[in-house]
C-alpha cells in the first residue's frame, strides 16, 4: 500500500484550461490549497471540442469534453495537473419545466492519466432563446437575460443552405442588436433568433454555478482515504431504504453509502450523508401512498 505523505499537492503544479475567463471563478477558491501553484492556459483552443454557439457541434458528452480539454494541456504546458470545466444546458433532468446549468469540473493527473471530478445541477441560470416577431419581443428578451450584464447570440439562419448562416456575438449595446434586427428581420427564407451567450465570460450567472461546482471539487480533494490518505475519497454506490418513522418501511430515501478510494481501493459504507436515522413519513409509500 502506497501511504500518502499530507500535503498531496505540496509544490505541484495544475494549469486551468479556459478560453473564457473562468480563473475568476475557479481560481479563488483554490487559493493557497495544499501548496498546489495554479497557472492559466488562455491560448489552448477549447473551441475546436465544441462551441455553445453552434460552429463546432459539441461530440463528446460534458465529462469526456472537460477531460479532453484537460489533456490538451499535455504536450502543450509544463504541469503536474491539469484542471477543466464544461457544461450543458436544457430542462432540469427532473423538474422537466424549468431550465438547468449542469456543470462537470475534472482535476487531471498528467502523468497517470488520474482524474478527479464533480457535477453540479443548479436552476439559477438565465438560458433562454426567442424568434421575435417585432422589436418590442427583443427589448423584452434581453431586460429579461439581464443584457447587457450578461451577453446574447444572435443567429441568421438560412432555411436553404446552411453555410449562409450567420452569427453574432460579443455585442455589447442595444444599437448594434436593434441594427442586426432591422437589417435582417424580414429576409425571406432565413430565420433570425436570440439566445443567452452561455459562455462564462459572458454570462455572470453560470459563473457563478462553475465556482459552486469548483467548490465541491474542492471538498472532495479535501476528503481523504483514511487508509492511505489518498485525496478524493468519495461514494461510489449509495442504498435507498430509509426507514420511515412511523411504519419503519424502506423508503426511497438514501439509507448508506459506499465510500471508495482510487489508490488504494479500500472501500467502507457510512450512514445517510445528511446525518438522518430515520424517513419523514411523507416518503413512505405506506403512509403516504
Amino acid at each position: 500500500m502506497n501511504l500518502i505523505k499530507e500535503p498531496f499537492f505540496q509544490d505541484k503544479t495544475c494549469v486551468l484550461i479556459t478560453m473564457h475567463g473562468k480563473e475568476k471563478a475557479i481560481l479563488p477558491l483554490f487559493q493557497g490549497f495544499e501548496g498546489l501553484n495554479f497557472i492559466v492556459a488562455p491560448t489552448l483552443n477549447t473551441d475546436i471540442l465544441g462551441t455553445f454557439s453552434g460552429e463546432v457541434i459539441r461530440v463528446q458528452n460534458p465529462l469526456e469534453t472537460a477531460l479532453l480539454k484537460a489533456k490538451l494541456a499535455i504536450n502543450h504546458v509544463d504541469a503536474d495537473y491539469a484542471i477543466a470545466n464544461e457544461g450543458s444546458f436544457g430542462p432540469h433532468p427532473s423538474i422537466y419545466f424549468i431550465p438547468a446549468d449542469h456543470e462537470w469540473i475534472v482535476l487531471l493527473e498528467l502523468k497517470t492519466g488520474r482524474f478527479w471530478h464533480t457535477q453540479h445541477i443548479s436552476t439559477n441560470t438565465n438560458f433562454s432563446s426567442i424568434v421575435p416577431k417585432n422589436w418590442i419581443e427583443v427589448i423584452e428578451f434581453l431586460r429579461s437575460i439581464d443584457f447587457p450584464n450578461h451577453g446574447i447570440i444572435i443567429k441568421l439562419e438560412s432555411e436553404i443552405n446552411d453555410n449562409n448562416n450567420q452569427i453574432f456575438k460579443d455585442l455589447d449595446s442595444k444599437l448594434e442588436i436593434e441594427e442586426i434586427f432591422n437589417k435582417y428581420e424580414n429576409i425571406e427564407g432565413y430565420r433570425l433568433s436570440f439566445e443567452t451567450d452561455m459562455r462564462a465570460h459572458r454570462n455572470p450567472t453560470r459563473m457563478q454555478v462553475i465556482a459552486e461546482t469548483a467548490e465541491k471539487l474542492k471538498r472532495k480533494l479535501q476528503a481523504t482515504c483514511p487508509t492511505c490518505n489518498y485525496p478524493g475519497f468519495d461514494i461510489v454506490e449509495v442504498e435507498k431504504g430509509l426507514p420511515c418513522s412511523i411504519c419503519e418501511s424502506p423508503t426511497r430515501l438514501i439509507h448508506k453509502v459506499l465510500y471508495a478510494c482510487m489508490n488504494c481501493h479500500h472501500q467502507e459504507w457510512s450512514g445517510n450523508p445528511e446525518g438522518l436515522i430515520v424517513s419523514d413519513p411523507g416518503f413512505c409509500e405506506y403512509c403516504n401512498p
